[in-house]
């Protein structure tokens, strides 16, 4: 019997090329808006070939999941910081 398949953490250098290709859309959405944003715009802001950001998304849509993805995260964190009352 097989395991399900479940995701793998990148490694870190991996991790490192998705922060940054999230970190050039999460740019792009605020600069210029969703219209503007294509592989090929996120690539050239995060100074990489278009291929490295198809590695990790394989459509704008992809890259809108990943970004909403990061965010979900970045305010589940926040959930878990303790109030300062002070």
């Amino acid at each position: 019997m097989t395991r399900p398949a479940t995701p793998r953490k990148p490694r870190a250098r991996s991790q490192a090329r998705i922060d940054s290709i999230l970190e050039a859309a999460r740019a792009l959405l605020a600069s210029d808006g969703v219209a503007s944003l294509s592989i090929y715009s996120v690539a050239e802001r995060a100074e990489i070939p278009p291929s490295s950001v198809y590695h990790f998304f394989a459509s704008v849509p992809a890259l809108l999941e990943g970004l909403t993805a990061d965010v979900h995260a970045a305010f589940r964190e926040s959930l878990q910081q303790p109030i300062d009352h002070a």
